[in-house]
């Protein structure tokens, strides 16, 4: 599920519940960023500062302050691993 708006010249910070693992982030110029978050990362950060030269995207496994609402948190008992893993690709 794309997620969809320009962000323009604005300042941005979001955090997204993704309804599908791929998405997809264009330019008007053309150029697309096609993430595969799998199974692993349901939500998706995105943050624009206010230099506007850069762009954050981050897929994460739980939305902010997750050790106060406990929403996505993942607990290891000592010991235990984990891994995740997403592809990103630039086309354009």
């Amino acid at each position: 599920s794309p997620i969809s708006g320009i962000i323009g010249e604005d300042e941005y910070a979001g955090c997204f519940t993704l309804q599908s693992p791929i998405v997809e982030l264009a330019t008007e110029e053309g150029k697309k960023l096609i993430m595969d978050c799998g199974g692993d990362f349901p939500y998706l950060q995105v943050y624009t500062p206010p230099h506007r030269n850069s762009i954050a995207i981050e897929p994460m496994t739980c939305p902010p302050d997750v050790y106060n609402n406990g929403v996505g948190l993942i607990e290891l008992i000592p010991g235990a691993e984990s891994s995740f893993t997403f592809s990103m690709i630039l086309e354009g």
